[in-house]
């Protein structure tokens, strides 16, 4: 039980951290292309429930690494950004 806490909470504070990233990073690229001055202060953005969302993948996230351990890395990076993206869009 310890052990799936802490994967949870690993889970999630990975989840949340690259979604802060990838938010600042992208908010700048849309000022960029819009001509728009740009904020060095790369503000970031995400939400309380995405940390259970993120969370929960560290349940079906394990499995589905055991069962493709032999595919090549970029399909199994692409199963799971699309694994991702479906939790995502499911949980609204």
């Amino acid at each position: 039980m310890k052990n799936r806490i802490i994967a949870f909470s690993l889970f999630s504070c990975v989840g949340i951290t690259a979604e802060i990233f990838f938010t600042s990073i992208y908010t700048n690229v849309e000022a960029v292309m819009r001509h728009e001055p740009v904020s060095w202060a790369l503000q970031g953005r995400s939400y309380i429930w995405m940390f259970f969302i993120y969370g929960f993948a560290s349940l079906f996230f394990p499995f589905a690494m055991d069962k493709m351990k032999n595919v090549p890395m970029f399909f199994r990076l692409l199963v799971y950004a699309t694994g991702i993206y479906i939790a995502e869009f499911t949980s609204g």
